[in-house]
């Protein structure tokens, strides 16, 4: 099996990673990023969810072929087989500040590849 995950209730806040599940009552999860504690969540107020979406920046890694698509290790970039296009702006670019300084009302473009749940 997967790895499993938990959200609130209610459907809102953060999802957890599930690292025990057999104490009663409680999940034991993943600390978040920048803490070292595991928390216990009750199982009362948590509940199994899917897994968060992860998607992995593929941009250096694509081409355009000669019909003007975007290819990705031979693949067109299209949304139905697991890739996207996400706009961003420029000043979220880290590079050169001279060069991106004239750019800097312009969009650029990121392109994603969805990761698959484990």
């Amino acid at each position: 099996m997967g790895k499993q995950w938990v959200q609130h209730v209610s459907g809102q806040g953060e999802k957890w990673e599930v690292v025990c599940d057999s104490v009663k009552g409680v999940w034991e999860v993943a600390p978040q990023e920048g803490t070292f504690t595991k928390p216990w969540l009750p199982k009362s107020e948590f509940i199994l969810f899917d897994p968060p979406e992860q998607w992995e920046d593929v941009t250096e890694e694509c081409e355009i072929d000669r019909d003007g698509w975007i290819v990705h290790q031979g693949l067109r970039v299209e949304c139905f087989n697991n890739y996207r296009v996400r706009k961003i702006a420029v000043s979220e670019v880290v590079g050169d500040p001279l060069i991106l300084s004239s750019y800097s009302n312009r969009p650029a473009f990121v392109i994603e590849k969805e990761v698959p749940a484990s």
